[in-house]
């Protein structure tokens, strides 16, 4: 549904900063997601010739940086420290009215929440968003990881779309009574539109892109500091929808990720 931004954030310090812990560890978690999404956001533009800007993404990237900057203090709640990650999490707003769409603040991380939210290939999760959104961020971040390795070792192979997931989405959307919400989200189908030639000229560049994400470890250490989860079964998901989730998330937004490009990459 098309939502309406607010017109004032009443946000108190003295408050939010002496909020419960895995309250602004949720915070942090949904900040640190943004490095998939802006990821995303940068491949979708050199593929598709998708829009793109950089002051948007330089305002995102300097915004999760402070927090970066600032994860000890933020868990210690001091007050100008949660400052901070209080003004990241509005700039993330301002950033999607400033595009026009949540392109700035949502990737294949979010798109898996939103699967989870849908609970295809799960029951309902007792976690908060920003919990959510850390667990598949790590998800989402070893993939990438994953295939960059590939890329780098010359182990990774482009083909054409083939859509081999009909069976999977009857099996789950289907059930739900939302395949035909679905398909209408998806058509038509945005690998079409992506040739082979183009992706295999663009995978250096992908790798690029991957590399400078943070490592799986240094990752894990940032969400460490805060007490952020980065754990499917801390969420309650159990590890047996994984490959679903990394197969199915693309599907609830008709928008280009790298998750969705793995359908045409084998690795």
């Amino acid at each position: 549904f098309q939502a309406s931004a607010p017109l004032f954030v009443f946000a108190d310090t003295d408050i939010f900063a002496k909020a419960p812990a895995r309250l602004t560890a949720a915070g942090v978690s949904d900040i640190l997601g943004k490095y998939i999404a802006l990821a995303d956001w940068k491949i979708a533009s050199i593929l598709m010739d998708e829009y793109y800007c950089t002051a948007v993404v330089d305002l995102e990237t300097k915004a999760i940086r402070t927090v970066k900057d600032n994860l000890k203090e933020i868990a210690a709640g001091e007050k100008d420290a949660c400052e901070k990650l209080m003004y990241a999490l509005i700039l993330s707003g301002l950033a999607m009215q400033m595009t026009g769409n949540s392109r700035p603040a949502s990737g294949a991380e979010h798109h898996m929440v939103h699967l989870w939210d849908m609970e295809v290939v799960n029951g309902h999760l007792d976690a908060l968003h920003g919990e959510k959104v850390s667990a598949a961020t790590m998800l989402v971040l070893l993939e990438y990881k994953k295939l960059a390795d590939a890329i780098r070792r010359g182990a990774c192979r482009v083909h054409a779309f083939t859509d081999g997931d009909t069976e999977l989405l009857q099996e789950t959307f289907g059930r739900k009574g939302i395949l035909g919400a679905l398909e209408k989200e998806n058509t038509p189908e945005l690998l079409d539109d992506v040739s082979t030639e183009t992706l295999s000229g663009a995978l250096p560049e992908i790798l690029k892109i991957i590399d400078l994400l943070p490592a799986v470890t240094d990752m894990q250490e940032m969400m460490s500091i805060v007490g952020c989860v980065s754990r499917v079964r801390d969420i309650g998901l159990p590890g047996k929808a994984i490959e679903e989730s990394l197969r199915l998330a693309p599907y609830t937004r008709r928008r280009l990720s790298l998750l969705r490009l793995r359908k045409m990459l084998t690795y």
